[in-house]
């Protein structure tokens, strides 16, 4: 990565990170890796008001992590007389979460973008918005929670 590019990625904001790549998603049809979204899991989903999936994703934890544990405990008990190290069950704890973390990190923009547009129309069909007025509703009511800093 060229040392411009991060500069000028440092210094955005994240209200213009994020219509770069939208931008981005809608000119080449490529997502952008999400890191926030990686990291932050369910609360980044939390944050970003996408409540469905994220129930939807706490759901697929919540059945996982039993199926772990009792796929563990059943090859403990199969090994009867030796030893497992137990760091196999952290490790495996790990497991569970990186792939939904991964979803999470590769189609977490374009789920916030697609949020986004659905937002916006639903608003747009209850209030009379022009083109131009879009831009300015979205970084309202989805970045600033209703305090428009730009105006």
């Amino acid at each position: 990565m060229n040392e411009d590019k991060v500069i000028e990625w440092a210094d955005m904001t994240p209200e213009e990170y994020y219509l770069a790549a939208f931008k981005k998603l809608e000119d080449s049809g490529k997502n952008t890796w999400n890191w926030a979204a990686f990291f932050g899991g369910e609360l980044w989903l939390l944050y970003r008001k996408m409540f469905g999936i994220c129930a939807i994703l706490l759901f697929f934890e919540m059945i996982s992590i039993p199926a772990f544990v009792l796929i563990f405990f059943l090859c403990a008990f199969a090994h009867f007389g030796e030893s497992i190290p137990f760091e196999i069950f952290h490790v495996g704890i790990a497991l569970v979460f990186i792939p939904f973390r991964v979803f999470l990190g590769i189609c977490g923009t374009a789920n916030y973008y697609d949020q986004i547009k659905e937002n916006i129309m639903n608003y747009s069909s209850d209030h009379d918005l022009n083109e131009e007025n879009i831009r300015a509703e979205l970084c309202k009511t989805l970045f600033y929670d209703g305090d428009n800093k730009n105006g």
